[in-house]
């Protein structure tokens, strides 16, 4: 009799059940948000391929599309949050969509993966389940929200995420050409900002009343236009098979950054040096899915700079002696 298995508390399995739910829930809105991005993405694609411009409707309807399935997985990811921790949810989201890019843009052509991108891409999902038990564990009790955001490390780094935006958006204003790698991370950068500006407005609103939860309110929408038509814009423009992993790698950043400096999150870390790891793990995998060789910029640069020098000594030192010679007529 002391074989058989106990039988689980009824407290184990609604934990048991949560879990589940949460899993479900945060791997379906990661599939949705991967699809609002590539259905233009494809769409994009198949019009260079055929030769074809899309017409004004057929954008709109790819618009629409697109802010219906990014909502859609907006509003998924937000219940998965209420049956589990954001710890668990936001990794399993971010896994759940590059795996689904990866595969829409493998097999309809629109991006050829090389074995190092599948790699790349295979070592960020692998890096951000490993968050669920590195990362911080949620605290007991309420949260004291606005005591939390008044000190003065909350208070400067939520500052430091509301001035990228603005400098992002100055930044996107430079002309594309020989800079679409560039774009791509600054459209990154936009999107996974506004996001996880997002998410913590969202947290205040549920501390706050009165004209100060207004206010959270303005910011919040401001925040999901900022993330929504900045992926709009980049699904247009960028390759999904790089903005994504970097996107994703920006807002897991940006997130456990946040929770350090806002939310309290560093004392309960359950694993501090492997925590750090797994966000160098992450950055890894998405240098592997780019096709930018860091190495190789720096020596080129450093080569052009070799050259501009050399051309402006050797300018200095020979332009009096080469100026060129009056050859014109002489009157007599």
């Amino acid at each position: 009799s002391s074989l058989r298995p106990r039988a689980a508390s009824p407290d184990a399995e609604r934990a048991m059940t949560s879990d589940v739910y949460c899993l479900l829930l945060a791997s379906l809105g990661g599939f949705s948000t991967s699809c609002g991005y590539n259905i233009v993405s494809y769409a994009q694609h198949a019009s260079q391929v055929h030769g074809l411009e899309l017409s004004s409707v057929t954008t709109t309807c790819l618009a629409v599309a697109n802010l219906v399935l990014s909502l859609t997985g907006i509003g998924i990811f937000v219940l998965a949050s209420k049956f589990g921790p954001l710890s668990v949810a936001m990794p399993i989201q971010t896994a759940s969509g590059l795996l689904l890019n990866m595969l829409i843009q493998a097999t309809t052509g629109i991006r050829s993966y090389t074995k190092s991108m599948r790699v790349g891409t295979l070592v960020v999902v692998a890096a951000a389940m490993c968050l669920m038990d590195v990362g911080p564990v949620d605290p007991e009790g309420d949260i004291d929200v606005l005591g939390l955001i008044s000190n003065a490390t909350a208070l400067l780094w939520l500052g430091f995420m509301l001035t990228l935006l603005p400098v992002t958006l100055l930044a996107l204003r430079r002309p594309q050409e020989n800079h679409h790698t560039e774009r791509t991370i600054i459209f990154a950068v936009l999107v996974a900002d506004s996001t996880a500006l997002g998410a913590s407005v969202g947290k205040m609103i549920t501390a706050t009343s009165g004209s100060a939860r207004s206010c959270c309110l303005l910011v919040y929408v401001l925040m999901g236009v900022g993330s929504l038509f900045g992926g709009l814009a980049a699904a247009r423009s960028c390759d999904m098979s790089f903005f994504l992993p970097t996107s994703q790698c920006i807002q897991l950043a940006v997130n456990g950054l946040t929770g350090i400096f806002v939310w309290g999150d560093g004392a309960r870390v359950q694993a501090p040096m492997s925590y750090l790891m797994v966000y160098v793990l992450v950055l890894l995998g998405v240098y592997l899915c780019s096709e930018v060789d860091l190495l190789h910029v720096l020596v080129q640069r450093r080569e052009q700079q070799t050259a501009r020098l050399t051309t402006t000594t050797v300018e200095t030192m020979t332009g009096p002696l080469s100026r060129p010679r009056n050859t014109g007529n002489v009157q007599r």
